[in-house]
């Protein structure tokens, strides 16, 4: 005769191993498309941060590696507040900044509609959640958000990857245009036979938008740009077969600066090169340069006309030891200055913004500096490359709020929990 109960911890625990599993797949693809790390199972990550109106700035990433965070700091790096989101598997990689709103980007796994969805969260300063929204494609397919952009017309343009029908593992672009409410206003798909990803999305010199990305040809990546219109018209699209590009940004000649990094068929040792190049309005190629070993993450345009590309060099083949690099260079790619910050260990940068005070600001991962394991590092660089300060936030500093998720339809709310009220509501 069998034992009901335990049949049913069983089969609990089988759900909960197939969920997590499902999770460290989508978080393992997305830290290798980005860092191309090994990952540790107890790691905190700050993935791209905003400065707001009051001076301070909002970092959105994991803790513990399957928390989801949003962390808000004051102008010199003290914590404000935390949004921690127990939904468990979710990660946000991107984030945002409208008056009065700050919208944060994500996937969340979510058991009642079934798979992986494009996850937007949007809170006032003051860190209070106003609504959260999961967006899914009709066919019924798992998507990933990757990155948001600010359109013309106060809305938002969501780029994100999704499984190209709900049976296959071919991956496309889905880009989803939606007003400040979070409500949909149109949304397109594009790829090839291969697999098609988007790293980032900027507003285009010549109205419209370019979308940053990669595809797939015959087993090899290359760096992909669609110049799309308003309403996500294909106006050109260019594939470039030379560098693996993660980001852009327009440069003074009316064209763009992408960064990224290459790999080299002669280099001996297994690994790449830092890779910089401009394109005109139309994709067409003007030039292109490599520095040292290393990789590309971000570059902006800065407020002396110059271009701050944050990236990463490595002292071995095994990427275990790497320092966090920052260089400015003038239109034409040469170098002015280049610093790299760091200690024993790696420190790794994942984005960069200029302050209102024309300082940089870098968030991103260390597991130097006396970090607890891997922790979100905070840095502040000012106009000349000097280190200012550096923050630290550890996930075991922070209170886990639990959060109860109720999905309807498209929208997820949250009402949020503190650890003694989840005891005392469900006890075990």
């Amino acid at each position: 005769m069998y034992n009901k109960g335990k049949l049913n911890v069983k089969a609990v625990l089988i759900i909960f191993l197939i969920t997590f599993s499902i999770f460290l797949g989508i978080y393992a693809y997305f830290v290798y498309r980005y860092t191309s790390l090994l990952i540790p199972l107890n790691a905190d990550r700050g993935f791209s941060l905003i400065e707001i109106n009051d001076g301070g700035y909002v970092i959105c990433g994991v803790i513990y590696t399957m928390y989801s965070i949003i962390l808000k700091v004051d102008e010199s790096g003290k914590v404000m507040w935390s949004k921690i989101f127990d939904q468990t598997p979710s990660i946000l990689t991107d984030i945002t900044y409208m008056e009065g709103g700050i919208f944060a980007l994500g996937t969340l796994t979510s058991k009642e509609i079934g798979r992986d969805g494009v996850w937007l969260v949007k809170i006032d300063e003051q860190g209070n959640v106003q609504w959260n929204k999961i967006y899914t494609h009709i066919d019924n397919s798992s998507a990933h958000g990757r990155t948001i952009a600010k359109t013309r017309d106060r809305g938002l343009l969501i780029g994100a990857v999704k499984m190209r029908n709900a049976t296959a593992t071919d991956l496309d672009i889905w880009l989803i245009k939606i007003n400040e409410k979070g409500d949909v206003e149109w949304d397109m798909t594009y790829g090839d036979e291969g697999d098609d990803d988007v790293f980032a999305i900027i507003q285009a010199v010549d109205n419209g938008y370019i979308v940053l990305g990669v595809t797939e040809i015959n087993g090899s990546e290359y760096t992909r740009i669609i110049k799309i219109n308003d309403n996500g018209a294909v106006e050109w699209s260019r594939v470039y077969k030379y560098g693996f590009a993660h980001s852009i940004t327009q440069s003074g000649n009316n064209g763009y600066i992408l960064v990224g990094w290459v790999r080299h068929s002669n280099l001996k040792e297994n690994r790449v090169k830092l890779w910089l190049a401009r394109i005109d309005e139309r994709g067409v190629m003007e030039w292109n340069r490599t520095y040292g070993f290393g990789a590309g993450y971000s570059v902006i345009r800065s407020s002396d006309g110059n271009y701050a590309i944050l990236g990463n060099i490595w002292f071995n083949e095994t990427y275990a030891d790497a320092d966090i690099l920052l260089m400015k260079v003038d239109e034409n790619g040469s170098i002015i200055w280049n610093k790299t910050y760091g200690e024993h260990g790696y420190d790794w940068g994942f984005s960069i913004i200029q302050n209102s005070d024309d300082d940089y600001i870098i968030v991103g991962e260390t597991t130097s500096f006396d970090a607890d394991g891997v922790d979100i590092l905070l840095m502040k660089i000012n106009e000349n490359g000097t280190l200012e300060w550096f923050k630290i936030y550890s996930g075991s500093k922070f209170k886990v709020s639990f959060a109860i998720y109720n999905v309807h339809a498209s929208m997820v709310s949250i009402i949020e929990l503190d650890r003694e009220t989840i005891r005392r509501l469900y006890p075990h």
